[in-house]
């Protein structure tokens, strides 16, 4: 999971868009989803190193989803996927106000 777009892409940013972004993914009119919620906030208290055995799929599942089992294709395609586009969708937010 150390290798995925996302985590390489939340490792790069400073602690003021982590906040930001933060912000961003609780505000409900960007981010409606709670599994996806739980997930940042899990990824975020790991932020920035995310040291292997705190971010293996099945931990961050665990923490995630409460315990349902896991299950390899819904953790990709309900959190990791959504998240990533949440935070794409924020950069690019982001850089259309510094064009302001």
């Amino acid at each position: 999971m150390k290798k995925s777009n996302l985590l390489q892409i939340l490792s790069t940013f400073t602690s003021v868009e982590i906040k930001e972004f933060s912000d961003y993914i609780h505000s409900p009119f960007f981010n409606k989803n709670k599994g996806v919620l739980k997930l940042y906030t899990y990824l975020r208290k790991h932020y920035p190193v995310f040291r292997d055995e705190y971010i293996s799929k099945k931990t961050v599942w665990q923490a995630a989803f409460n315990g349902a089992s896991y299950n390899d294709g819904l953790l990709i395609l309900t959190g990791m996927k959504k998240l990533y586009v949440i935070k794409v969708l924020w950069i690019l937010q982001s850089m259309l106000l510094c064009f302001r």
